[in-house]
């Protein structure tokens, strides 16, 4: 009972559950425990690989922020020809709100940390999560409009 409620709780809040692969590294263990739900197997198995070489992570973090960019597009397309005129209004305006939110939270993230590598990476993964729970909302949404 216990691990299914914590496993609707893990769902309900866009998380997703923990279940390590035996051959994710430490560091691609670290990530999934705090990844939103749909970041892709990929991504952790090109993470487990990179080991502790952080330009290979910063690689694999792009290389997720572009599948998960391509997803937010693709989902914000399909909501977008479902809507009647006054919803498009109302998300195409959160939208522009979500991606100036987006550009300010990378700028504070960027200045909290001054120039550490280590926060450079954490600030890449971070912008990922978030286009990510982002794609997220937007499925969301198309699914409710029955699509």
């Amino acid at each position: 009972m216990r691990a299914t409620l914590a496993l609707v709780a893990a769902l309900t809040l866009g998380i997703a559950p923990l279940q390590a692969q035996s051959n994710d590294s430490p560091t691609a263990q670290a990530i999934r425990r705090n990844a939103p739900k749909g970041v892709s197997e990929a991504f952790f198995s090109c993470v487990s690989k990179a080991g502790s070489d952080q330009d290979k992570i910063s690689d694999c973090i792009s290389t997720e922020k572009q599948s998960q960019d391509a997803r937010l597009n693709k989902a914000y397309g399909a909501l977008m020809t479902h809507l009647d005129d006054k919803s498009k209004a109302s998300v195409r305006l959160a939208e522009r709100a979500w991606l100036e939110f987006n550009d300010k939270s990378v700028k504070a993230e960027t200045d909290v940390g001054a120039t550490s590598q280590t926060n450079n990476l954490d600030v890449e993964q971070a912008e990922m999560f978030r286009y990510c729970q982002q794609a997220n909302v937007l499925e969301h949404y198309l699914f409710a409009t029955g699509h």
